[in-house]
């Protein structure tokens, strides 16, 4: 079958081009890790990151121990995301942890560059995320960290044409999913800015084996702005 190889070359490209554009419609968040100190504290974020998508994010503790994040995404074919969380922060040692619960909304879309068609959707999650780390000492120019965030993402997903191309009046499906995103950052500076580089991931799993995987991307990397105020 001479026909294969080209097959396979268009399969290939369209791949790459669904890798560094926006054909998805969910991207792992590069919410900021703030790994809070303190009370009264307050970390800002911005961050611009693959696709492009740009995001921004805020964390203060008015307690001690306790934390509020608010995160927001916006990025090309109507890609948004917004959520916020309360937290629980704890530093036993040089290490800080944090333990956050949140929601979150968001929505997407996507489009067929052959042939007719799209794709948008609409979901909201659940989530618990674990933060570990170190912050910056006396004696060091930078601070690291992971994360790990999991919970329920439930969409509701209208297909024009895309998947179901004989299809001429839209197909509408609410499909819920497990949700799984780790990350990973570091960040450079002894003063109140700092830059950083986090990289994070995204995975889903179907609940249901009659409904269709949601179109997310595997990865993102993120370059950022960080400024801390005691």
């Amino acid at each position: 079958m001479k026909s294969q190889p080209i097959l396979k070359l268009i399969l290939g490209i369209g791949l790459i081009t669904c890798l560094f554009s926006a054909c998805t419609v969910y991207i792992p968040q590069p919410a900021m890790i703030p790994l809070m100190e303190n009370k009264n504290q307050l970390k800002l974020s911005g961050s611009i990151s693959m696709l492009p998508a740009v995001s921004a994010t805020a964390c203060y503790s008015p307690l001690k121990h306790i934390s509020v994040l608010a995160y927001g995404l916006e990025a090309p074919d109507q890609i948004r995301y917004f959520q916020g969380a309360l937290g629980y922060f704890w530093k036993p040692s040089n290490y800080t942890f944090e333990i956050y619960g949140g929601y979150g909304s968001g929505g997407g879309s996507m489009s067929r560059n052959a042939t007719p068609g799209n794709l948008s959707g609409n979901y909201d999650t659940y989530f618990l995320q674990f933060n570990a780390g170190q912050t910056i000492s006396t004696t060091k120019f930078y601070e690291y960290g992971i994360s790990i965030k999991s919970g329920i993402l439930k969409s509701q997903i209208t297909d024009y044409g895309y998947y179901e191309m004989n299809d001429l009046d839209p197909v509408i499906s609410n499909n819920s999913y497990l949700m799984f995103e780790p990350a990973a950052f570091v960040r450079f500076g002894k003063g109140k800015l700092r830059t950083g580089l986090q990289l994070n991931g995204a995975t889903f799993l179907s609940l249901s084996s009659d409904q269709r995987q949601l179109p997310y991307r595997p990865l993102t990397l993120a370059l950022s702005i960080n400024y801390k105020l005691n």
